[in-house]
C-alpha cells in the first residue's frame, strides 16, 4: 500500500514579556522595541526598517521579505502569535519583545489521484490542546496522525493535539492509498 503524507509545523509558543532598557535605565520613557524572529531553518526572513540589529521604533511599520530553500515555502509568518501572512508587514507599538516566527514546509509532489489536507491553527499555547482537521481526497479516507518530537507535543488517533513544551513540532497526516 502506498502512504501519502502532508506535514504541518506548529510552533508552541511559551509567552514572552521583555522590556528592554534603552534609555539608561532611569525615567526617561522607552522608545524602542525589540525584534527576534525565528525559523524552522527551511528559509530566511529580513526585516526592513530597522534602526539596528533588532531594535526598531515605534509606531514605524516593518517589512518582512522571506527566502525559501528550494522546494520549500513559506507557510506561516506571524507576530506574537498574530498572523500577518496577508501584509508581510506589522508596526510595533510597544516598547516589548517582539517574535516573528515563519514557518517554511517542503512543496508537496503533485498526485492528482489523492491529495491530503491537514488545516490547524499556526501556533497553540503550552497546555493547550487543539483538534487537527484532515480532508483525504482518495479512495481509502482513514488518517493516522504522528509528531516528531514527542516531548513537544502529542497527538492522539483522532488528530487531538497537546502542546507540553516550547518549540517547533511537526505533525504528520498520512492516509493509506
Amino acid at each position: 500500500m502506498k502512504q501519502h503524507y502532508l506535514n504541518k509545523i506548529v510552533p508552541i509558543i511559551a509567552l514572552t514579556l521583555c522590556v528592554p532598557c534603552l534609555s539608561s535605565c532611569n525615567n526617561e520613557k522607552v522608545s524602542k522595541a525589540t525584534i527576534e524572529f525565528s525559523t524552522n531553518n527551511n528559509g530566511t526572513i529580513s526585516i526592513e526598517n530597522l534602526v539596528s540589529d533588532g531594535l526598531a521604533n515605534l509606531n514605524v511599520a516593518l517589512k518582512i521579505s522571506a527566502n525559501t530553500l528550494p522546494n520549500y515555502e513559506l507557510n506561516s509568518l506571524s507576530v506574537n502569535g498574530k498572523d500577518i501572512f496577508s501584509n508581510f508587514t506589522f508596526t510595533p507599538t510597544e516598547p516589548i519583545n517582539y517574535i516573528i516566527n515563519a514557518v517554511f514546509l517542503k512543496i508537496p509532489a503533485v498526485n492528482n489521484d489523492y491529495k491530503v489536507e491537514l488545516s490547524c491553527p499556526n501556533s497553540m499555547a503550552i497546555g493547550s490542546t487543539m483538534q487537527l482537521q484532515t480532508t483525504v481526497y482518495g479512495p481509502d479516507q482513514s488518517v493516522s496522525y504522528f509528531v516528531n518530537d514527542s516531548n513537544l507535543a502529542k497527538v492522539d488517533d483522532a488528530g487531538l493535539v497537546t502542546a507540553k513544551k516550547a518549540g517547533f513540532v511537526s505533525i504528520t497526516a498520512a492516509a493509506t492509498g
